[in-house]
């Protein structure tokens, strides 16, 4: 079986080899880009397989091969709880829309005010696309990704009729940054399987290419003959940092920790099945139990000490209970995973596998924390999905004849967190608002059931009451 290296090595030579359009000046650059921005993703969407072969090769730095074969490995999917409490900008889905002014108008002894007619349907054709594309579950995504890997792209495809967001990791698409602007790509080229054969999509302001491994158009798949008709590449780079080169280093730290965890759990996994049975010992036995010249232990294996003066040792035979540094394994990864956690601006209770109630001080300081991190993201994230919207609309106003304007206005609001409560904790800020006046049990029931009405959340209150007074009656006549 091929090594991990050995696999990583072939995939980034199948996709550079032939390359039809794009071909980095450093190949050797590009393979380790490729290879280093697959480990994170795939910790990230724990490809379990991979995983642990990249743990596995970490521990050959301290673990025997023949040690390493008889471990099991219990892997801690770290990587993507601590990436999805860091991505908060969509934790409710944002508003988004065209922005419609609006005009007064008097109208006897009312002023009214009137909605721009060509703004409102722009907006309406937005909606409509935007309720049949996945951009609520895909926008998550960006944000976790750009979270982890620096830079991800965002790809706007047109597919019968309707608008998807497609999002493509560093490891999946070479990108040539244009000369006077690093970020920004000047070619895009990611490949697709059809069957047994990989075709190369390849895209630039001006060309769209659909192309097999000896660089011929596929004339079935191209009805734009080579031409890309949109005038832009569809394709956006998501990021929330500014980083140094095109694509950024993204958070090794965290990939990192994630792995020496997993090796620590696996040591300590392994340190408790071997040495929770006794270890056989034996003194001047000579039972010459060793293989190729190595002393063997564990449970099933005698550690033998021969050749010892009888005046200093008798033969013996004897079981002797190790002293596994199970705790010492346990506070060094408790440690690891709460430095980890402060160090990204959460609190140590966000990794902790103990379950505890949080005071509402500690939740007020967390929510804090990720309203912070939330607007340093949104700063980042305000302008993409700007542009993101003029190149959804370039794209759908090339392919049907329903059309937003080219000067319509785009809009977005993002929903803020709210501070999570205990139901004691509700429950006690319902009553204080009753008590003032602000607040009513119509309006309670309202809010927990939104398919009833005011009329209806009254009826139902008054039957309670009265099935409430029957059975405080009853009780007083049975007593």
């Amino acid at each position: 079986m091929a090594t991990l290296f050995q696999e990583s090595v072939r995939y980034v030579k199948s996709k550079l080899a032939g390359n039809p359009a794009y071909e980095p000046e450093n190949i050797k650059e590009e393979q380790e880009r490729l290879v280093h921005f697959r480990k994170l993703y795939d910790f990230y969407i724990f490809d379990r397989q991979r995983v642990l072969d990249y743990v596995k090769i970490a521990m050959k730095a301290t673990f025997k091969a023949t040690t390493i074969a008889q471990m099991q490995f219990p892997l801690y999917n770290l990587t993507k709880k601590i990436i999805n409490q860091l991505a908060v900008a969509y934790l409710e889905p944002a508003t988004r829309y065209v922005v419609v002014p609006k005009a007064t108008q008097t109208q006897g002894t009312e002023t009214i005010q009137i909605g721009d007619k060509k703004a409102e349907q722009d907006n309406d054709i937005y909606q409509e696309i935007l309720a049949l594309s996945n951009i609520n579950s895909a926008s998550k995504d960006w944000n976790r990704l750009a979270k982890l890997l620096t830079t991800v792209y965002v790809g706007v495809m047109y597919r019968e009729g309707k608008i998807e967001y497609e999002l493509f990791p560093p490891h999946s698409i070479e990108v040539k940054a244009q000369d006077d602007d690093y970020l920004e790509p000047a070619l895009v080229q990611y490949d697709r399987k059809f069957g047994k054969e990989t075709l190369t999509y390849i895209w630039t302001p001006t060309e769209h290419r659909i192309v097999d491994k000896d660089n011929r158009m596929v004339e079935s798949l191209n009805p734009w003959v080579g031409v890309n008709k949109y005038g832009v590449i569809p394709f956006l780079p998501c990021r929330l940092s500014v980083p140094g080169d095109h694509w950024g280093e993204g958070d090794t730290e965290l990939v990192s920790v994630n792995e020496k965890i997993d090796i620590l759990i696996a040591s300590m996994v392994y340190n408790a099945i071997m040495q929770s049975h006794s270890q056989p010992f034996g003194v001047n036995l000579h039972l010459d139990d060793r293989e190729a010249g190595e002393l063997q232990t564990g449970p099933g294996r005698v550690i033998e000490v021969n050749d010892v003066s009888k005046e200093d040792a008798l033969p013996s035979f004897e079981f002797v209970t190790p002293q596994p540094a199970i705790e010492a394994n346990v506070r060094a990864i408790d440690w690891m995973l709460k430095a980890l956690a402060l160090s990204k601006g959460l609190s140590a209770q966000s990794v902790s596998p103990e379950v505890s109630e949080s005071s509402g001080v500690s939740k007020m300081v967390d929510l804090n924390e990720l309203r912070e991190r939330r607007r340093d993201d949104v700063e980042f994230l305000r302008p993409f999905e700007k542009r993101l919207f003029d190149i959804t609309r370039i794209v759908w106003n090339t392919n049907e004849e329903k059309q937003i304007s080219d000067d319509a206005v785009f809009g977005i609001d993002f929903v803020e967190p709210e501070l999570p409560m205990t139901a004691k904790e509700e429950l006690e800020i319902k009553e204080k608002k009753m008590a003032l006046g602000l607040y009513s049990p119509v309006q309670d029931m309202c809010d927990e059931d939104e398919g009833i009405d005011e009329e209806q959340a009254m009826a139902y209150i008054m039957k309670n009451m009265q099935w409430n007074q029957m059975i405080q009656k009853a009780r007083g006549n049975a007593g």
